[in-house]
């Protein structure tokens, strides 16, 4: 019955790893878009982050994006 116990704790950290290092590549991969479209084509973003309402647009996004990570953060945060 231990056995058994210590087997099923193992498969949950297991799958908890897996969706751990996957909640981190979805919340870098955001940011690494919009790095990667400024930098391939700086003249597509420019109006984010030259027109006051780009930046309003992107301060938003980027505030929405931290709360996201947060949660994710908080919900990964199992204890056994």
């Amino acid at each position: 019955m231990i056995g058994e116990r210590i087997e099923i704790k193992q498969e949950i950290e297991i799958g908890l790893a897996a969706k751990k290092q996957e909640q981190r590549i979805l919340s870098l991969s955001s940011v690494m878009m919009v790095l990667f479209i400024s930098l391939m084509s700086g003249e597509f973003m420019e109006p984010m982050f030259a027109t006051s309402s780009g930046r309003i647009i992107m301060t938003f996004s980027l505030i929405l994006l931290g709360v996201g990570i947060f949660v994710s953060n908080r919900i990964m945060n199992i204890r056994f």
